[in-house]
Parts: structure tokens; sequence; C-alpha cells
């Protein structure tokens, strides 16, 4: 009896599954889930579909444009100060505008270029300035032959500008005619007489004389009452090489000197509280020269 009665049980069981399928299976048609029907993609599709096109291109240009491009278009967002690198070359052999049989002229060993990395290293116990030169440069040649150089500042103006561009094209092509700026031979210090030294290690004695830029008397006298004489050059660092901190890497050299001797503007002020505006220097970014302007106050 017990039997019949679990057989009629298993029956009506598997009788009964079919049922319960067939009522639930309308419901779960008649509200289906999304994702049902629809095709998995992968990730990185997925992520492309979220972003703005404009900026996947931007991408995948940056991709496929090798690195070194790549930091010099960032670094073109970064200011840098302008300065012009002059030394006199103790080895030239030019002959030309001598004045006498012992040698040239000092005017036509005059070397000079544009940098705009230089920076001070350290102030104590000595000031350390240093500056990058791409190879080759007769500038570069010039200061490390003769072991002393002239740093000059500029203020923020298109006279100084433009010579700071006339510089940068190298001493090949580079002339003061017409630029209403020359050259001056600045007489270096007692100090730096006695401890000139080139890259080689020898001792310069008597050195020639370096080369300081000023605007030309003649181009000084045209200029108009209604703008005012501006000093060009608020500050000259005179210099004396570091040998043993010369360094070159790859297709260029970091330079680094001591400051021996300091030339500014009477005008310009030394207060440690610091000035506006108007007394900061030139300065490069994205292939061009800005003056600084607003302050930042945080």
């Amino acid at each position: 009896m017990k039997l019949l009665y679990s057989r009629a049980l298993l029956s009506a069981s598997r009788t009964a599954r079919p049922c319960r399928e067939a009522r639930y299976t309308p419901r779960l048609i008649s509200r289906p889930h999304p994702a049902l029907y629809q095709s998995p993609l992968p990730r990185s599709l997925g992520t492309l579909s979220q972003t703005n096109p404009r900026e996947d291109l931007r991408n995948e240009a940056s991709e496929s444009t090798p690195l070194p491009d790549q930091v010099r278009f960032l670094m073109r967002r970064v200011p840098y100060p302008v300065a012009i690198i002059t030394s006199t070359d103790p080895t030239s052999t030019s002959t030309t505008n001598t004045i006498s049989d012992s040698g040239p002229e000092p005017s036509t060993r005059y070397r000079g270029m544009t940098v705009s990395s230089f920076n001070t290293v350290t102030l104590t116990p000595q000031p350390v300035i240093s500056f990058n030169v791409r190879r080759p440069s007769e500038t570069l040649n010039a200061l490390l032959a003769s072991g002393n150089f002239l740093v000059h500042l500029l203020s923020p103006t298109k006279d100084t500008a433009a010579l700071a561009r006339n510089f940068s094209r190298g001493n090949q092509n580079l002339t003061l005619d017409g630029c209403g700026f020359e050259f001056v031979g600045f007489t270096p210090s007692p100090h730096h007489l006695l401890s000139a030294v080139g890259r080689e290690g020898k001792v310069n004695a008597a050195p020639l004389p370096l080369p300081m830029l000023r605007r030309r008397k003649d181009a000084a006298a045209t200029t108009t009452k209604s703008e005012p004489e501006t000093e060009l050059f608020p500050f000259i660092f005179e210099c004396r090489l570091l040998t043993n901190s010369v360094v070159d890497v790859y297709d260029h050299t970091i330079v680094v000197g001591t400051i021996v001797r300091e030339i500014s503007s009477p005008t310009l002020s030394t207060d440690a509280a610091g000035g506006s505006s108007t007394d900061l220097c030139l300065t490069y970014a994205d292939t061009r020269f800005w003056e600084v302007g607003k302050e930042v106050q945080c």
C-alpha cells in the first residue's frame, strides 16, 4: 500500500514540473533584462565609446609622436630666463680688422650666444651658475679656452628681445650693425686675473678683455623723451669657469661657473622685499619672448 502511494506521488511531481515551467516562462520573457539582448563589447571599445572623440584622436596622435617631440611641445609651456653669454676666444687666428702685427684685435675674438637654461646652482660658499650649450658652438669653445665669460640678463623690451633673437643664430650669422648695440671691452677683475683657468687647466695670467654689451651712443641719442631710456641690461655677472664641473651630455654641454663679480644698474633695487613685475627680466616660452606680468598670490 505504501509502495503504491509513493509511486502516485512521484507521478504527480513529474506531471507538475512542466506546468510550473510553462507558468513562469511567459513572465520571464515579458520583462527581459537588456543585457540579454546586447552583445558584450570589448573593454577597449567600451572605453572609447564613453570618451570625447577629439580626445581619442589627440591620444592617438601623441602615441604616434616620438617622445622627444612630445617633451619639446610640453616644455614650451614653461617660461625660461633669457641670458646672453659672451666670451673672448684667445685661440682665434682671425686677422680681420687688425690694429697691429702682433695679433688680431680683441673685438674680432668676441663671441656671444643666447641661452634659455641659465640658473643658479648654489649661493654658498660661492655663487655658482649653470647653463646648457648645444655643440658645436664658437662661444662654448671660447669660454672653455679662456675660462671666463659674462652673463647678461635682459629687460623685457622689443630691442632686447630682437637682440636675443640675433644672438641665437650663431656667431657666423651674428651682426651688431644696425641693431643699436655694440661690444665694449670689459677688463676682468683682479681676482679673475689670478685665477682664470681654461678647461685644459692652463692659467691665463692676462686674459683678453671680455665683450660687454651696451646700447650704441648714437642709438641712445635717438631715443625720444616720451620713451624714457630703459636699463636694457639690469645686471651682468662676471664668471669664472669651473672646469671640473663641465659635463658633456649627448650633443649638449653643461657649463658651470662661479660668479666673481656682479655689475648691476644703479636704478636696480636690491631690497630683499623685492619689487614689482616691471623689475623682472625677459623670459622665453612657446618659441616667443615674454614680459612677466600678474602675480599669483597664495
